[in-house]
């Protein structure tokens, strides 16, 4: 059985590399007298915090800055000796997007060179991009409605987004979807849930972005990894300027009404509470800066709404089975005799704190060598009710009620189910991403190095490790529903983690009309799966009503209980399994961007990326290959081929009228995307099953 998770783990923990862009750029053409202007200076200015971009035009007139600052303002002055010099200002740069700046000097006085001031660039008809890709700044987000101040909900932002499937993109569903914050993977790795981020869907503050692009379809070799939306984000840095921010965002049920008519409803105490506070300035002006950000959340949900009963049918909502006075003498028969504490049987309220924190630094060590350093942490958790599956091994719902346990379980009206029984699913998520921008003559390199570790494990409010006992009553009808349960089967052993580290280097130059650039990239993925039914041990008693009555609960849990069930590590020292599985994946691209004039732009790239899966000797499971599967059978020893996938990409931009007033844009290309096959998500870990039932 070890050896069939092995593989069945292998398929799920699929390989692709991530879109990664985090920097914007502008480009050119400069000419001088209606002739290419070889030589001109092209000097960009971020404002905020003084940072400095040089280029020099080639003997074509063209020029490229790549490793930009998203964002601005931006002062971009273009000279040439014996020409006037021209002034662009209030220039906003587009995440992942290069600004068209071109500029046509004329000859002026030797002694005074005139400035001319040229007003604001349009950054979306100015950009040379060729694909279909939304925007969204800082101001931007900040308007933008999020009752759950869910990054997702800035992703809908863009017109082929859909709420289906939890966010889909340009079609499929979320996992066909790519998410980067500073070149780092904040994708939903293990695919549980509906959201294509980790962390439950909340892994950093929305103050602590500074910008946002969701791609349809960029035709830029750079980013790969999806087949729906290439979503890319950066956060904010520090300038020259100390700057700080504090808010708040209160919810409460206090602000709910409470009456129908003349009838006033109870209303349980629930709040949900956010805190949180920016701050950012110069360690070293217009040399060094930090950005901090911090938030935590105070969760108070009002527990379920369901309530001991008079003892009396119905049994509905306000009218369970048990009495509360027979549920609070079993409690305090536990907790004397074992140590077990079951908590509060109703009106209690659940508490799920939770917090995200990021710190920033960037350097500009001079003007040809920038390096900036993030990290993110992030910690949430959801209150859950235990599962009414009583799958261990095979459904034993008939055995333990004797029908089904939606009509007969822990969950219906006929059984009570404590604090204790409750589970946290649990979201922890740690980001870090590093990156050295430089410049070497008219070479520009760029180094990044990033690494996400996201952590789902299931936890209780009172002891993970304590044995689940359920209690049935006989209805008199031959079946025996759940009269109390105090745990949930499935969390103690419960696993979920995958790890992801990137490195990426990466190349451009300009040479004549063309700018090229090459990329290489190594990724390493981890994924470690727990899974173990009734780890913690599962034990049914049949309880009498008289018995709940008088609490003779020693009598009860003397007797030869009518179930018990466990799972234990098929091993020596019978401990817990967990499967591991590490894959790798290196990368190459190439892209040729082509200026063929200041009106027409084409790129032309290709991508290959080459997985590499580990070796699974010795892991031939001869008992499960003897299986016929209608004539086939199955070998537990294979790994998917690793061919090379090949995938070329071209795009075109083309202002129609030269007055970037009107542009066409289009291309076409390969993407490469993770594939889930969610059904192998529920994996058979090599574990064996103690399962004892009563004469």
């Amino acid at each position: 059985m070890r050896k069939l998770f092995l593989t069945l783990l292998l398929l799920v923990t699929g390989l692709s590399a991530f879109a990664q862009v985090t920097t914007s750029g502008i480009n050119g053409i400069v000419t001088a007298d209606n002739e290419e202007a070889i030589g001109a200076t092209i000097t960009a200015k971020h404002v905020p915090s003084g940072t400095i971009y040089r280029a020099i035009t080639n003997i074509d007139g063209h020029y490229t800055i790549s490793g930009m600052r998203s964002g601005g303002p931006y002062e971009v002055e273009i000279s040439y000796i014996g020409f006037q010099t021209e002034k662009f200002s209030d220039i906003q740069l587009d995440l992942g997007q290069n600004a068209v700046i071109n500029a046509a000097l004329h000859e002026g006085s030797e002694m005074l060179q005139e400035v001319v001031v040229v007003g604001k660039v349009n950054s979306t008809m100015r950009s040379d991009r060729s694909g279909a890709v939304t925007n969204l700044n800082a101001q931007a987000m900040a308007v933008i409605p999020t009752v759950g101040r869910n990054m997702a909900d800035l992703m809908k932002m863009t017109p082929q987004s859909s709420s289906a499937s939890g966010l889909a993109i340009g079609g499929g569903n979320y996992r066909q979807s790519s998410v980067t914050i500073d070149g780092a993977s904040f994708n939903n790795a293990f695919g549980l849930g509906y959201s294509p981020l980790p962390g439950g869907g909340t892994p950093i503050s929305l103050d602590a972005l500074d910008q946002m692009t969701i791609s349809i379809t960029p035709y830029d070799v750079r980013q790969s990894g999806f087949t729906g939306g290439g979503i890319n984000a950066v956060t904010k840095s520090g300038t020259n300027e100390f700057k700080g921010s504090a808010y708040t965002y209160l919810t409460s049920t206090s602000l709910k009404g409470s009456r129908v008519g003349d009838d006033s409803l109870p209303v349980d105490d629930g709040h949900t509470n956010t805190y949180g506070l920016t701050f950012g300035g110069p360690i070293l002006k217009d040399k060094l800066f930090f950005f901090v950000n911090a938030e935590i959340e105070d969760n108070v949900t009002a527990g379920p709404a369901a309530r001991a009963g008079n003892g009396a049918p119905p049994w509905m909502t306000t009218n369970h089975r048990p009495q509360l006075s027979e549920l609070e003498g079993l409690s305090d028969y536990l907790q004397k005799t074992y140590g077990l504490t079951t908590g509060p049987w109703q009106a209690y309220n659940i508490k799920t704190p939770a917090y995200r924190l990021l710190a920033r630094v960037d350097w500009n060590i001079n003007d040809n060598h920038k390096f900036n350093i993030r990290f993110t942490r992030s910690k949430r958790k959801e209150s859950k009710p235990s599962s009414s599956s009583r799958t261990i091994g095979s459904n034993l719902s008939s055995t333990i009620y004797g029908g089904n346990q939606n009509i007969y379980g822990g969950q219906t009206n006929y059984s009570m189910a404590p604090l204790g029984s409750r589970y946290y699913a649990e979201y922890k998520f740690t980001s870090f991403a590093a990156e050295l921008n430089s410049t070497f003559g008219i070479f520009h390199n760029t180094l990044r190095g990033t690494y996400s570790f996201q952590d789902q494990p299931r936890s209780t409010e009172y002891n993970d490790a304590a044995p689940v006992i359920e209690f049935v009553m006989n209805d008199g009808q031959d079946h025996y529903p759940s009269w109390a349960i105090t745990g949930d089967l499935f969390t103690f052993g419960n696993l979920a983690q995958t790890k992801n580290t990137v490195i990426t280097d990466e190349l451009n130059a300009t040479f004549g009309k063309h700018n090229l650039f090459a990329g290489i990239q190594y990724e390493h993925n981890f994924a470690a799966n727990g899974y173990a039914p009734a780890a913690s041990g599962y034990w049914v008693y049949e309880v009498t009503q008289e018995q709940a009555k008088n609490a003779n609960w020693a009598a009860v849990m003397g007797a030869t209980p009518r179930l018990f069930a466990t799972t234990y590590g098929n091993n020596s020292n019978n401990s817990m399994f967990t499967s591991e599985m590490k894959t790798n994946q290196w990368s190459f691209y190439l892209q040729d961007n082509i200026t063929w004039s200041e009106r027409f732009r084409t790129s032309i790239g290709v991508r290959l990326e080459l997985p590499s899966y580990p070796s699974l000797k010795n892991n031939f499971n001869e008992e499960y290959y003897n299986i016929d599967f209608g004539g086939e059978h199955f070998r537990t020893d294979n790994v998917p081929k690793a061919s090379v996938s090949f995938s070329p990409r071209i795009g075109f931009n083309w202002d129609i009228t030269g007055e970037r007033k009107y542009i066409l844009r289009g291309g076409t290309g390969l993407f490469v995307t993770l594939v889930w096959d969610r059904p192998l998500m529920s994996p058979h870990l090599p574990m064996a099953r103690s399962c004892l039932r009563s004469p």
